[in-house]
């Protein structure tokens, strides 16, 4: 099933695209090990690498600041974000509503 998500690679332009996803295509994009971040009061859910910082990744500023309410203080997100919808039954990945891409997009200028 095709899903709507929202590509964030650092100092590049957020990518909206819509294919399918699983796992493996989430690991080629963001990188392993993978972190789950929830954004947005649960309105998305943000996959990053979670050794990002360690592997040298560059911080990504629209991410960090697409993700600033879910982060520690001064906390950052380093290399690509792979954004979706909230997460459905069973822990199953959802689209990104337009909504909810539009919101983000904001927030990411």
């Amino acid at each position: 099933m095709d899903l709507q998500h929202l590509v964030l690679d650092p100092g590049g332009q957020p990518e909206v695209r819509t294919a399918p996803l699983t796992y493996d295509t989430i690991v080629a994009t963001v990188g392993y090990p993978v972190e789950v971040i929830n954004i947005e009061g649960g309105r998305a859910v943000m996959y990053v690498c979670e050794e990002g910082k360690q592997k040298g990744m560059p911080r990504n500023e629209a991410a960090t600041k697409i993700a600033a309410g879910s982060l520690r203080n001064d906390d950052y997100i380093s290399g690509t974000a792979l954004v979706v919808g909230p997460m459905g039954p069973g822990g199953v990945d959802t689209s990104l509503p337009t909504e909810t891409l539009s919101d983000l997009l904001g927030l990411a200028e």
